[in-house]
């Protein structure tokens, strides 16, 4: 009967531990969510109280930039704005622009090329 009753015991020690492990690992990941949506909205709290004061659209479009760079980690961004036919480089964030990547990043708005070159059919 002893060892009938050290069986049961394990078995319910197994069973408390591996709820208690579920619901440590629950409550760690509710834990970085919970600090992933802080840091998410004190970053729109510092966007926004950006926005509302005087400041250049050059400032503004800066601020977004690096924004955007900050939040998806990218190595560098750059904010682009219709000038005549072309687009131009308004602002970046990161690291400095090659001349190659500016050089791409001036095409015609909707021309899906990147080499000056009329755009071919697009594979769906």
């Amino acid at each position: 009967m002893g060892a009938a009753q050290n069986w049961v015991a394990l078995l319910v020690y197994v069973i408390v531990m591996v709820t208690v492990a579920r619901m440590v690992s629950f409550l760690s990941q509710a834990r970085g969510e919970a600090r992933r949506r802080e840091d998410e909205t004190r970053r729109l709290y510092v966007v926004s109280d950006r926005l509302i004061t005087e400041k250049s659209v050059a400032d503004l479009l800066e601020l977004v930039a690096q924004t955007i760079q900050q939040t998806f980690t990218a190595r560098w961004v750059a904010v682009l704005l219709p000038s005549g036919s072309r687009l131009s480089v308004a602002a970046t964030a990161g690291e400095e622009l090659t001349a190659e990547s500016v050089r791409c990043s001036r095409h015609r708005p909707g021309d899906r090329s990147r080499s000056g070159q009329a755009p071919g059919p697009v594979a769906s």
